[in-house]
Order: structure tokens, then C-alpha cells, then sequence
């Protein structure tokens, strides 16, 4: 299901990104108009990043943290409406972010417990890496602790936690509404194992949650033992072989419009070159 499509002009400035967020602008997202609705927040509360982005008319170093809010007012926006009896809503990375307020992330914490008490929508944070996971590696690695034929999990206790980074107080602090555990998936004694966070109001439930996760892990590939949603929406995500190959056709065409002859000339010198350096030659192209 396509629940977010947005391109963003670099160079558009500041209104290119508050726009989206605006309902009397003519180039508004509704999802994300929705997300501060539900919020009950403000453009200027949602974030101490995005506009610190903008300076300058580049929104070059917004657009992490613009993605970052989409996905979560997407993950919200299913929460909501999730369309089954049980939905589990998988967040590629850990309950916690940067980008959002630190005033803010109660409600969005709020947000998400409520839908969990009005539709059953569970939650969970799949990262595929982690410091913590580096700073214990080699102590569950001596004490067998994954070493087992079938799935399971340890919780990371906050102060084991905390000492694995050098700014961990932050997300102590109320950036993050997760409690970290490492999950083995598969059912093999090697597989990988993922650092997993498990939104507060549902720890009493973790077993459960856990177990609908090694569910969506079984048909996973090429990467074994990682949420199959989760790989199938980032190829959904990223534009490869013969889909970019189109969307370029389609930025040139929309360029030669509005270019003089002379100039299309020199453009399409300039991309012929670019493409013949790709591959370690030009002749091709020329």
C-alpha cells in the first residue's frame, strides 16, 4: 500500500518543507497535516531540526529528518487504521529519534498507546544495528546466550545500556519510548541477532509481540532472520535498474522543455559523459 510519496526540490528553501505541513497550502500533505492533528502540536513544536535545515535555501540536511518524521507519521497513520483484527507495525530503526521535539514525544508515545487501547495495533522497533549489540557481542558470544536451535530474546537493562554510548543520557532523557531487547528470529544457533525496542505499555505483552515478529522473519531473503515487511518495503523505497532509468528519462524530458536548443545540446553532453564515467568509458555514449 502506498501511504507516502513526496519529492523535494533541494533548493526550494524553507516553505518547501513547512508547505507540506501547511492545510492551506496548495502542496500540503494530508498524512502529515494529519500527524500534527493528532498530535495537537504546532509545525513550529514538531521539530528543532527542520527548520536549522533550511538555512541557507538548501534543505539538503532537513531531508533526513524530514523522512524520519514521515515515517513515523506514517507508522501513526496505520496504528490508526490498521485494516485487521491484530496488526503488528514494524519501525525500520528503534523507538526513539532526534528529530522530533523533546516536548513532543509524549504525545506521539500517547498517540501510539491510545490506538494500541482503541484498534489492538502493536508496535515494535527493528534496527539491524546497534552499539549496544557491538558493546555485548563478545560477552553473549562466551556465554552462549543466542546459542539456541529456536528464537529468543534477553532485555538490555537500562545501565548495561547506557554505558554502550557516549551520549546515551539523551535518549534517557525521553527521545526514546522503548525498551531495548535482542532478538534472535530464526531457528538456527548462528542467526542473526537484532536489537528490538518494545514500547513500554506493551513489555507486559513481549512474548507475544515477539513471537508475531519471528512470524514475519520466516520468508525473509536474502537477509535471514530480519522481518520479511521490512525488507520488501525498503526495495519498495529505492529506485533501481529500469525504475530510474525511467524517472531520469522523465526529469530530462521535463528539462529539455524549458531549455534553448544550444543549451539541450550541452545537457545532454553533460549527462552522456556521466553516464560513460559510470561505466569506465564514454564511446558508448557519444
Amino acid at each position: 500500500m502506498e501511504r507516502f510519496q513526496k519529492i523535494l526540490p533541494l533548493s526550494g528553501g524553507a516553505d518547501v518543507i513547512r508547505d507540506a505541513f501547511n492545510p492551506r497550502s496548495p502542496n500540503r500533505v494530508p498524512l502529515l497535516v494529519g500527524f500534527l492533528d493528532r498530535l495537537d502540536v504546532k509545525y513550529s513544536e514538531l521539530s528543532y531540526v527542520l527548520e536549522a535545515g533550511t538555512a541557507g535555501g538548501d534543505i539538503r540536511s532537513a531531508v533526513r529528518p524530514f523522512r524520519d518524521i514521515a515515517e513515523w507519521a506514517v507508522l501513526l497513520d496505520i496504528a490508526w487504521k490498521p485494516g485487521k483484527p491484530t496488526t503488528l507495525v514494524l519501525r525500520d530503526g528503534l523507538l526513539r529519534t532526534k528529530a522530533i521535539a523533546l516536548d513532543v514525544m509524549p504525545k506521539l508515545k500517547k498517540c501510539f498507546e491510545d490506538a494500541y487501547r482503541e484498534t489492538g495495533s502493536l508496535l515494535v522497533g527493528v534496527a539491524k544495528r546497534s552499539k549496544v549489540l557491538n558493546y555485548l557481542s563478545l560477552a553473549l558470544h562466551l556465554e552462549g546466550t543466542f546459542n539456541k536451535k529456536y528464537p529468543c530474546f534477553c532485555q538490555v537493562p537500562q545501565e548495561l545500556e547506557a554505558e554502550a554510548y557516549n551520549w546515551a543520557r539523551t535518549w534517557m532523557e525521553g527521545h526514546a519510548f522503548g525498551k531495548m531487547h535482542l532478538v534472535k528470529l530464526a531457528e538456527h544457533p548462528d542467526a542473526l541477532v537484532l536489537p528490538v525496542d518494545v514500547p513500554d505499555w506493551l513489555v507486559s505483552r513481549r512474548k507475544e509481540l515477539l513471537e508475531y515478529l519471528a512470524e514475519t522473519a520466516k520468508a525473509s531473503f536474502p537477509t535471514v532472520g530480519y522481518p520479511e515487511p521490512l525488507i520488501r518495503a525498503h526495495e519498495n523505497a529505492v529506485l533501481h535498474g529500469l525504475e530510474m532509468s525511467v524517472f531520469e528519462d522523465m526529469m530530462l524530458d521535463e528539462l529539455f522543455n524549458t531549455q534553448s536548443e544550444a543549451d539541450r545540446d550541452k545537457t545532454i553532453e553533460h549527462v552522456s559523459l556521466g553516464k560513460g564515467l559510470q561505466v569506465g568509458g564514454w564511446k558508448e555514449y557519444g
